[in-house]
Order: C-alpha cells, then sequence, then structure tokens
C-alpha cells in the first residue's frame, strides 16, 4: 500500500509504533494507525470471510 497525497500525522504514528510502543510513556494513543489498521482489515476481508468470522 501506499499514500496518495501527505498525511503527516499518520505517518509519524506509523514512525513511532514499534512492538514496544508505549501510550503512556508517549503521551498519546495510535488512533490513526488503529483506524489505518481496521480500515485496510475492512477492506481486505470477503463476504465469504466475513461471515465465517461473525457465525
Amino acid at each position: 500500500m501506499h499514500h496518495v497525497g501527505p498525511f503527516p500525522r499518520l505517518e509519524d504514528q506509523m514512525c513511532a509504533f514499534t512492538v514496544d510502543f508505549d501510550r503512556r510513556e508517549m503521551g498519546y494513543s495510535p488512533d490513526r494507525v488503529d483506524a489505518l489498521v481496521w480500515a485496510l482489515t475492512e477492506l481486505m476481508i470477503d463476504s465469504g470471510e466475513r461471515r465465517l468470522l461473525i457465525a
């Protein structure tokens, strides 16, 4: 995937997000990265798989 246009606040969060990310220490929650992951997940799961996950 790639971004079309500038997304400086999202890109800053993506660069700061590591496996040991601590939102209390950093002073913020990675809300933009979280939203991106959920959006991509929604776009990548087809309807057949979604039925299996909900059932």
